[in-house]
């Protein structure tokens, strides 16, 4: 009496959508265009031939399965259509209306991105873990920026729903409570205790026993007590879920099928030869010093490990351990240690070490590397990285390498705001570990998320053939070409509820790594909003729309022509993303996704849309924009 049912909402809101775009939706030009404008209804066989196989070019389709669709669309009750009941009383499944069609346009099942490849496929999970991208964070535990935010154990739970299979932990003595804690160590952030931390995981895995492994990155900055009570911590709370390192496991590394409901340990082991001589000491801040100092990071700020005070803090000095810190002119330089300044390395007692299945070693050259065991590897900073890709020859020496080691990638130290570098440069070069700040909600995590919703989401992702020195395929290069029609229930900036009516735009994003001048797009690049500045190592090309006025209900782009991109099918990532226009103010995104080029389907398309934690709660859950997708290859 008081309000209005749930058909006459869906009435008025078939009404709006009518109005607004002056009586011609976009769903009904395309419906035309396929099956001509006197016909309300198209039957299974033209919606099989006309629209599945020769638009949306899904040749594998079948009759069967347009009347499981139809089936469904039917039975839904939607505004402005009826629900169509076939003779045994039940949906009819030999027909649709413009109404279904509407709706099928815009769901799930007509997403952009694959649903085959959205789907766990264990068959390709038993290949060694050096064959696939492993989903991976950086500083796990912080919730802002490097220098002054909080830590929290909560960081990890979100990332491990996330679907991030690689920890970081920065382990560090602490007398005051007996015991390890994780921070990062010379700056201001708060510390959590190390057993907060493998709890957590503990709690995870109980919970998720099919989970693929998860692997703790352990920068172990602990004295030798310390180190044993972590060896004890990481035993006691995760008992048979822990991996236990055997020298005799000689050969491949173990597959990600091998280890299900395993906790595996990546930190340092004593070089057997030698126990005198330390791992990893080298001349560099940036790459060489892991373990010390900000672990794998560059170091920023100044700092020293000695410190004036109690006899506690005395007891905890390393033996002449000092850092140099330089800034000139607001931007950090890196110290050049002599050999003899060089604090040394924590030894590792034997209880970690046995624990321990990737050993982290220094990097001296690719060829060198060839001849350590599969257990071992590097970890590169991003700079670092961008120096080896100056040289060619590096590429492929990285790939063959990547065959059977580990590579981690982490984020330079000059990135204190916790902002992300682009991943889709490490992937092109078959680094597995490719780590992340997952609280910074910036565009290369919104490619991560897309990287990794493959495989059904489970944080391991098999390399693409390129990714291999072995690979003998033709040449993947495609031209992309994607017109944006229309959107549909387009959420306000950051999800809001009220504000004023947003004028959507949408931008495509290519990520790729740089090719040759002849391959390279000759479209003009726009200035477009971005959280990421330009690598002169990548190629990234952009487009957008023109700004629909005051309608984030159902806006429609009708005279856009179709964005064209030169791509690398096998590496690239299209991102997406929906802006408002502030006319005179910054534009301010509202909503975002990334898709593999290689998981792409063609023809008209639902893309979907995920908030900053990777899910479609509220308003995201509804959010779409329709596409028409082509792809051919080069010839």
């Amino acid at each position: 009496e008081t309000g209005i049912t749930f058909e006459e909402c869906l009435h008025v809101l078939r009404k709006i959508n009518h109005e607004l775009n002056d009586g011609k939706e976009c769903a009904d030009v395309l419906f035309d265009h396929l099956f001509g404008e006197e016909k309300w209804i198209v039957t299974a066989d033209e919606f099989l031939t006309k629209f599945l196989r020769n638009k949306q070019h899904e040749k594998n389709s079948t009759i069967d399965d347009v009347h499981k669709r139809f089936g469904e669309l039917n039975s839904m009750v939607l505004s402005g259509g009826t629900q169509r009941v076939g003779e045994d009383g039940k949906a009819d499944r030999t027909a649709i209306d413009r109404t279904a069609w509407r709706e099928h346009l815009m769901s799930r099942q007509n997403d952009v991105f694959d649903p085959e490849k959205q789907r766990l496929d264990k068959s390709s999970l038993n290949r060694p873990l050096t064959e696939y991208w492993i989903n991976s964070s950086h500083n796990t535990y912080l919730t802002g920026d490097q220098v002054k935010s909080l830590s929290s154990v909560e960081m990890y739970v979100l990332a491990m729903h996330r679907g991030c299979k690689c920890l970081e932990l920065d382990c560090w003595d602490d007398d005051d409570e007996g015991e390890p804690i994780v921070k990062h160590g010379w700056t201001i952030t708060s510390k959590i205790t190390f057993q907060s931390i493998i709890t957590c995981v503990k709690g995870y895995v109980d919970a998720h026993p099919d989970t693929l492994p998860i692997i703790l990155s352990l920068e172990n900055h602990c004295t030798h007590h310390f180190q044993e009570i972590m060896a004890d911590t990481l035993n006691d709370t995760l008992g048979d879920q822990l991996y236990k390192f055997s020298k005799s496991s000689g050969g491949p590394l173990p597959s990600p099928l091998d280890l299900v409901g395993k906790v595996v340990v990546k930190g340092k082991r004593p070089m057997e030869q030698d126990d005198e001589t330390t791992t990893g000491s080298e001349s560099s801040m940036e790459d060489q010093m892991e373990g010390l100092a900000l672990g794998d990071e560059e170091l920023i700020g100044m700092s020293s490990f000695e410190s004036e005070g109690s006899e506690k803090s005395s007891s905890r000095k390393r033996d002449k351990a000092k850092e140099k810190f330089y800034r000139q002119k607001g931007k950090r330089e890196h110290a050049k240690v002599k050999d003899e300044e060089a604090p040394p390395m924590p030894k590792i007692v034997p209880q970690l070490a046995a624990l321990t299945l990737f050993n982290g070693v220094k990097f001296k050259d690719f060829t060198s590397s060839m001849d350590i065991p599969t257990t071992d590897m590097h970890s590169i900073s991003e700079s670092a990285m961008g120096k080896l890709y100056k040289d060619p020859e590096n590429v492929q020496k990285w790939k063959e390498y990547n065959v059977e080691h580990m590579s981690r990638i982490y984020p330079a130290g000059g990135r204190i705001d916790s902002s992300n570098y682009d991943p889709v440069m490490p992937w092109s070069s078959g680094c597995q570990l490719v780590a992340l700040n997952f609280q910074t909600d910036d565009s290369p995590m919104t490619i991560n998320d897309g990287r990794f919703l493959e495989n059904g989401g489970c944080g391991y992702v098999h390399r693409s053939p390129s990714t291999f020195p072995s690979n003998n395929e033709p040449s993947a290069v495609k031209i992309l070409r994607i017109k944006v029609l229309s959107g549909s229930c387009l959420p306000k900036p950051y999800g809001e509820s009220a504000g004023e009516v947003i004028d959507p735009y949408v931008v495509m994003r290519v990520y790729d790594v740089e090719k040759s001048k002849k391959m390279r797009s000759t479209v003009t690049t726009q200035s477009t909003p971005t959280e990421y500045g330009h690598n002169d190592m990548l190629e990234v090309t952009d487009h957008k729309t023109s700004s629909v006025r005051d309608n984030g209900f159902c806006p429609q782009w009708d005279d856009e022509e179709y964005f064209s991109f030169t791509v690398n099918s096998q590496v690239a990532m299209v991102e997406i993303t929906v802006a408002d226009s502030n006319r005179g103010f910054i534009d301010e995104i509202m909503c975002k996704t990334a898709v593999p080029v290689s998981c792409l389907r063609q023809g008209l398309r639902s893309v979907q849309f995920y908030d900053q934690c990777s899910s479609q709660h509220g308003p995201f859950g509804m959010a779409r924009i329709l596409l028409d997708v082509d792809i051919n290859y080069v010839m």
